[in-house]
């Protein structure tokens, strides 16, 4: 009787775990492709060609753990924990494209008829909205990918952060905001206010915001970021503004962004070339599905930068262009091969009197992981040099 007992106990305790395991999921995918670039070199001894396998040339490759749990009256507890891999290479769960750790969430929050609020490592809002209206959707091929990598100062996430969601309001319209306290550096945890190399509370923070608007087949979103104290100096801040938008036809979907970013106020060097400047970067694109399983992708898109954007007597112009074409075929619910090309165009730009550098920064295959460091492509060094590259791939969910 009593081992019976013993084994009735065993068994509630299992079943008990087992019920507090179960609203937790385990998530993940895995991407892989063969990619090929080729960039404008000014000597035949720089490597103007690359070629390999690469992880996560159509979305990062990653491996996740996502749970919540009723606490009643419609709140719940929730939470993320999210991690890159490098499936090309022998590095471990949270490993970057450049060798470096990445974890891509890790947050706790909480849910309800308020909204949601949560806090830790997340997206920022200026990134979620960029995968929403980027026709190509970020993939390592998109033409607003490759652009706006080097030209938008908000990374595409940040530690330390808090995020509020609203509910649904008035039909479609969803509110956000943001704030980080360490700044656009994911790798800087410095608390606001700490002594030592940051003082006088000139900790870099920034604030964001953003409304979402979505009804039938029509999309809008406006995003800000304000970075306070960029670099930890008092009074140096970045301005940033996004509007997106898109429409779906049925036969067709368009898709449109425009973002600027502007820095000014440097304290001890004003309207210094490399300081001050602004930042302008749009994206015209298509999604056209072939049939149920098909689909493809194209995008145009198109920066410029001007310098000392309060002198005007000191105005530097680097512009570059880049477009994209992109095929998808999902041979599953799970599974999907893709396909896609890209070239971007780095203008000779007009310097004054030498104020301003060649714009050789922008390359094509820009990996998914791009701002930590993931290029797939060598960045061309000829005065105006191009870069091209294509690739193909396969991606399992999971």
């Amino acid at each position: 009787m009593q081992k019976k007992i013993i084994a009735l106990a065993v068994a509630g305790l299992m079943s008990g775990a087992a019920f507090a395991q179960s609203n937790v999921t385990v998530y993940g995918q895995v991407d892989m492709g063969y990619y090929n670039t080729r960039s404008d070199m000014l000597t035949s001894a720089e490597a103007d060609h690359t070629a390999g396998i690469g992880s996560g040339l159509w979305g990062a490759s990653r491996l996740g753990f996502k749970g919540e749990e009723a606490l009643g009256n419609g709140l719940k507890a929730m939470f993320t924990l999210e991690y890159g891999l490098r499936a090309d290479a022998a590095a471990g769960v949270g490993s970057n494209l450049d060798g470096t750790g990445n974890a891509r969430e890790q947050t706790v929050g909480l849910s309800g008829d308020f909204g949601m609020v949560k806090a830790g490592y997340q997206t920022t809002l200026g990134h979620i909205a960029m995968n929403k209206f980027d026709a190509a959707r970020a993939t390592a091929f998109s033409a607003l990918n490759s652009l706006r990598a080097n030209s938008i100062s908000v990374s595409n996430r940040h530690a330390n952060m808090i995020q509020y969601v609203s509910p649904k309001l008035m039909g479609g319209l969803t509110l956000s905001g943001t704030y980080a306290f360490s700044g656009v550096s994911s790798a800087d945890t410095t608390a606001y206010g700490a002594t030592g190399t940051t003082t006088n509370n000139d900790q870099e923070r920034v604030i964001g915001f953003m409304a979402d608007y979505t009804a039938g087949p029509l999309a809008l979103a406006y995003v800000h970021h304000r970075i306070n104290d960029v670099t930890n100096l008092s009074g140096y801040d970045n301005r940033e503004h996004m509007l997106g938008a898109s429409y779906d036809f049925g036969v067709v979907k368009l898709f449109g962004t425009y973002q600027t970013d502007r820095r000014s106020g440097h304290p001890t060097t004003p309207n210094l070339a490399a300081t001050e400047w602004q930042n302008r970067v749009y994206q015209l694109g298509l999604q056209l599905p072939i049939n149920e399983m098909s689909r493809v992708d194209f995008n145009y898109a198109n920066f410029n930068r001007k310098e000392d954007v309060t002198d005007l007597a000191r105005v530097s112009d680097n512009d570059a262009k880049s477009w994209a074409i992109q095929y998808s075929y999902n041979l599953s619910k799970r599974t999907m091969a893709y396909a896609g090309y890209t070239r971007v165009t780095n203008d000779n730009p007009v310097n004054d009197g030498g104020v301003g550098a060649a714009n050789t920064q922008f390359t094509a295959l820009r990996g998914a992981s791009a701002a930590t460091g993931g290029d797939y492509g060598v960045a061309p060094t000829d005065i105006g040099g191009d870069s091209r590259g294509w690739g193909v791939g396969l991606r399992h969910n999971f």
